[in-house]
């Protein structure tokens, strides 16, 4: 899953306590990865279930809670250097 994310160009915000992470591009390969992302992220009962959207620019993962940083770090990480 990780890998269909490796450098990959991200946008990140933050607005409250939610990050917002656009993943630029459409590629069917990259929604998959974010959709199992989202769904295995669903099943923690640490913080609330992360959301995914389609925009005109990509894909918006979005994570909720004091810990949604932890995201944004993941994906800065693997578009640096793509080796995570």
């Amino acid at each position: 899953m990780l890998s269909a994310l490796r450098g990959r160009h991200v946008h990140i915000w933050q607005e409250g306590e939610a990050y917002h992470i656009l993943v630029v591009g459409r590629e069917p390969g990259v929604e998959s990865a974010l959709r199992e992302l989202a769904r295995l992220e669903s099943e923690c009962h640490a913080h609330p279930a992360p959301q995914l959207a389609e925009t005109d620019e990509g894909f918006l993962f979005t994570a909720h809670g004091e810990n949604a940083f932890l995201f944004a770090g993941l994906f800065l990480m693997l578009e640096e250097d793509g080796r995570l």
